[in-house]
């Protein structure tokens, strides 16, 4: 491996990404059904998710690159359901 993670940190990495991807998706469905700003909370995750993207390139440890990734995949998670997610499938 390129940074010196073994194959396990590398299995652990990835199933926290993905956790945190579930996590963002459930988490879409604690908003109220008459929440009517979906677009906003759409461009406002894109936005954080821009920066925290640029943010990836700075981390020097693996828990930062972690941490930021899964926030990453969590409003991912949400914006997936927002966008694709039709209204009488929604919670």
């Amino acid at each position: 491996m390129e940074r010196g993670a073994s194959g396990t940190v590398s299995g652990l990495f990835l199933a926290f990404a993905f956790l945190s991807l579930a996590i963002g998706t459930l988490a879409t469905g604690l908003l109220p059904k008459d929440f009517s700003n979906r677009k906003w909370l759409i461009a406002a995750s894109g936005l954080l998710m821009v920066g925290l993207t640029w943010l990836t390139s700075n981390t020097t440890t693996l828990m930062q690159f972690a941490a930021v990734t899964g926030l990453i995949w969590f409003l991912a998670g949400r914006d997936i359901v927002n966008c694709c997610g039709r209204e009488s499938e929604r919670i």
